[in-house]
């Protein structure tokens, strides 16, 4: 009786997590175009010109990925693009808002 009830709790716990968990989306390498096209080309566009097929819905303006190290200075920045995809947040605003 032990042993079913465990098996019962824990097949619970498991669909019950199953239908909150966001699924996990396959990639084809890690590599940065793979995962630039996988993670960010939907609002960006392939090209990086803010013009993927889900930026229509976004509330506010995307960044122009094109120009970015012209915007600052000449120099890519680095630092604030790896900030922005680990935390979602820039000194110019919210990313994916």
């Amino acid at each position: 009786m032990v042993r079913s009830s465990t098996a019962v709790l824990f097949l619970s716990v498991a669909m019950a997590s199953a239908q909150t968990t966001t699924p996990r989306k396959l990639i084809a390498s890690m590599e940065g175009k793979d995962l630039y096209m996988a993670y960010c080309a939907s609002c960006h566009g392939v090209s990086g010109k803010e013009d993927g097929p889900a930026a229509a819905v976004l509330s506010g303006p995307l960044a122009d990925l094109r120009t970015l190290a012209q915007r600052n200075k000449g120099k890519f920045p680095l630092a604030e693009v790896e900030n922005v995809i680990l935390t979602g947040q820039s000194a110019r605003g919210g990313h994916g808002s």
